[in-house]
């Protein structure tokens, strides 16, 4: 379930499909616990079955390979003590202990340091600190 969660990815639907897939009978969208049992039907003959009946994947890049190179100056910033500090969410020790575990090779944490970022991405993007 995506209650508890951030969204990483862009959306799929637009506002006048996602109305119209609410008004669709449930068992037009799931069956035997098959899902996604309507855009199936409607892509048969546009995707190859490989595709169309593959489980479910992730988007996978190479996160933890980023976020010691390319990325570290901006998680820098992003995870300035002083502004975790004034912000009195994370433990700013905590966060740097993190990261130069993952930094050093000790540890493979790009899991949490991923969601750490996209939290305090969408913080600094919405929470206005004074």
């Amino acid at each position: 379930t995506m209650l508890n969660s951030l969204e990483a990815r862009v959306p799929f639907l637009n506002k006048q499909l996602a109305n119209f897939i609410l008004e669709v009978p449930f068992e037009f969208k799931m069956k035997h616990f098959k899902t996604k049992r309507l855009l199936r039907k409607l892509m048969k003959d546009k995707l190859p079955s490989s595709v169309l009946n593959r489980p479910k994947q992730g988007f996978g890049f190479p996160v933890g390979k980023m976020l010691k190179g390319v990325m570290k100056p901006r998680i820098q910033e992003v995870f300035d003590p002083v502004k975790l500090e004034q912000q009195k969410i994370f433990n700013p020790k905590a966060v740097q202990t993190i990261l130069d575990n993952h930094w050093s090779g000790k540890v493979d944490l790009r899991k949490q340091i991923w969601t750490l970022l996209m939290y305090q991405t969408w913080f600094d993007r919405t929470i206005k600190l004074p």
